[in-house]
């Protein structure tokens, strides 16, 4: 499955932040943006984290603000790497992986005929 891109990722947000009260401050398509390279569980632990900054903050907060979503963005390390985003989703085997499946299934279509 690829990465979610950047509508994904603000759909995602936004369900993940639909029982939330966000500050006037908080973009969720500033945030997608900003989370290219996090996948759907990862923006999901985001969101979790988020509301356990803004209590840690303060016991009885109510409300969310940018200010939790970008310390808990910079303390997440995203799942995915730039390396993999590149690679292509359509068929995640090597040039060497696929040579070497043909190899094998020659190997054994020579020895059954």
């Amino acid at each position: 499955m690829p990465p979610p891109d950047l509508e994904g990722r603000f759909e995602i947000l936004k369900v993940h932040t639909r029982r939330m009260i966000l500050g006037s401050d908080v973009d969720l398509r500033k945030l997608a943006e900003d989370t290219e390279l996090f996948t759907g569980a990862d923006l999901a632990g985001l969101c979790r984290e988020v509301g356990t900054v803004a209590l840690r903050e303060n016991i009885h907060a109510s409300v969310v603000f940018d200010r939790h979503f970008q310390i808990v963005k910079n303390s997440l390390k995203p799942a995915l790497t730039a390396e993999a985003e590149t690679k292509s989703w359509l068929c995640p085997f090597s040039f060497a992986d696929m040579l070497l499946a043909t190899a094998v299934l020659f190997s054994i279509y020579s020895f059954i005929y």
